[in-house]
């Protein structure tokens, strides 16, 4: 981390948002184009995969972008996911 900050730096402002480890997300794998009314956001279904993206250090590069995506069973432990908390612009943390 921080080894090429003008590179990884998004318009947003953060730096190294991609290469530490796969990200969850919290939509379910379906096909683009995206559709938030085809059942995607609907966590009760857990029998389906999950979206991960991103990538990790140790894996190939290729797949180190924010891009990238595939889906795994959220039973799935592994090293190489994790997620991110991030606060949205209006929440203040009061």
């Amino acid at each position: 981390m921080g080894q090429f900050p003008e590179a990884s730096a998004s318009p947003y402002g953060p730096f190294d948002l991609v290469g530490n480890v796969f990200e969850w997300t919290s939509s379910l794998s379906r096909p683009y184009p995206y559709d938030p009314r085809d059942g995607r956001e609907d966590l009760r279904n857990t029998k389906e995969g999950c979206v991960l993206r991103g990538g990790h250090y140790g894996g190939y590069s290729g797949y180190v972008h924010a891009a990238y995506r595939f889906s795994a069973s959220p039973d799935d432990g592994d090293g190489n996911y994790g997620f991110r908390l991030a606060l949205g612009l209006n929440d203040t943390g009061a």
